[in-house]
């Protein structure tokens, strides 16, 4: 959304809140605001769970990833971006605060 303003030079705050960024991108990009339920939730995780404290379920996380990949999607849409970025995967590292053992060969 950022990218969509600095493109159209709207000038916009240091911020997470997509409703805020929202607002400013509506004058140059109507139809989204078919998005601003979807972009209300991912807020709440970005801003409310950003710090520790309140946590989110797994079932929570999920339709929020959901909601995140379909706005990313459009917004990209919306840039003349169609394909879709290459990601590299990585695997997840969990601390447990056990020492890693040495395999044996």
């Amino acid at each position: 959304m950022k990218a969509r303003l600095q493109e159209a030079e709207i000038s916009f705050p240091k911020t997470h809140d997509l409703i805020q960024l929202l607002k400013l991108a509506l004058p140059v990009e109507p139809l989204w605001e078919s998005l601003r339920e979807s972009l209300r939730t991912i807020t709440e995780y970005a801003v409310e769970l950003r710090y520790p404290g309140d946590t989110a379920s797994i079932e929570e996380a999920g339709r929020a990833l959901a909601v995140a990949k379909t706005v990313r999607r459009l917004v990209r849409e919306s840039l003349g971006s169609d394909a879709p970025p290459k990601v590299r995967e990585q695997k997840a590292v969990y601390r447990t605060g056990r020492k890693p053992t040495k395999r044996k060969r």
